[in-house]
């Protein structure tokens, strides 16, 4: 099969002949996938440096041997068909702007961050899960007033662009909308925000984009913790496409407190409104203190 072009997703059905062997290139992650009568088997590799935007399958492809290692998964007999799902990171995700910003009193930013997406390999009518892997690997980050209070994240830099036109088009990233409403009546500071991207959903294009929910934060002056409001549905930018349902997936649901309101969902840590849906994982650093 030659290369495909980032205007077609990525995820979806495959299939693979008996002894048959493929490769995948997800931005900087390959992986090569062989079918044997009675088993899997599954290498992979990351890219160092700057990787391609786009991706590609090649059939006919052998790992190389001397620098990856192969996974093998017996099963009693194979199937053709190979199901590849795009997910969410399995940790929130820390974004530190590469250019910190301030959001003015009594105004609102809309900002779009973007990480990157899991691979779930799939085989088989039921879709037996095979592995999950990162279209690109992250640094550990800590995030936390304490080494006691706190949780283990991903590190990302970000630009957090306010511009659509200035997004690029990336194959292996899931973009999320983000609005920092300020209603406070001093200059927010914005220098890094972690989100809680395992709670999102993912909605994929018919053009191989991946958006999420829009997110919105409200900071005031009286709030010791930031307010979140999880949006239904794609955002704005993607409605104008045809979104893929088998390309949204959440990883965990978000937990919901019992007693609680309808339309309330409780995360320790995190101040609930009302008519707030509420996420763990998601703060701000404002003056150089954790929200």
């Amino acid at each position: 099969m030659s290369a495909q072009e980032t205007q077609s997703p990525w995820w979806g059905d495959y299939e693979l002949e008996l002894d048959e062997s493929a490769r995948w290139q997800i931005g900087p992650l390959s992986f090569w996938l062989y079918r044997g009568g009675s088993e899997w088997r599954l290498s992979h590799e990351w890219a160092d440096g700057e990787a391609a935007a786009d991706w590609n399958v090649r059939r006919r492809s052998a790992p190389p041997e001397d620098r990856v290692e192969t996974e093998r998964f017996a099963v009693r007999e194979t199937e053709p068909s190979i199901h590849l799902r795009p997910l969410p990171a399995d940790r929130s995700v820390v974004a530190r702007p590469k250019t910190p910003f301030r959001v003015m009193p009594g105004e609102s930013s809309r900002v779009f961050i973007s990480s990157p997406l899991w691979v779930g390999i799939g085989t088989g009518g039921e879709a037996l899960a095979l592995r999950e892997l990162p279209a690109r690997r992250l640094s550990d980050t800590w995030f936390g007033s304490t080494t006691r209070d706190g949780e283990l994240c991903y590190a990302l830099k970000t630009n957090a662009r306010t511009s659509l036109e200035q997004l690029p088009r990336v194959a292996y990233r899931l973009v999320t909308p983000v609005v920092i409403d300020n209603r406070a009546e001093s200059p927010l500071l914005v220098e890094r925000l972690s989100l809680p991207v395992p709670f999102l959903s993912i909605y994929g294009t018919e053009h191989g984009d991946a958006w999420s929910e829009e997110v919105r934060m409200l900071h005031t002056e009286d709030n010791n913790m930031a307010e979140l409001d999880v949006r239904q549905g794609p955002p704005a930018e993607a409605r104008g496409d045809r979104t893929d349902p088998t390309g949204r997936s959440r990883r965990r649901p978000i937990q919901r407190a019992a007693p609680a309101r309808r339309g309330r969902a409780s995360v320790p840590g995190v101040r609930l409104a009302a008519g707030v849906r509420s996420v763990g994982g998601w703060r701000c650093v404002i003056g150089g203190r954790h929200w």
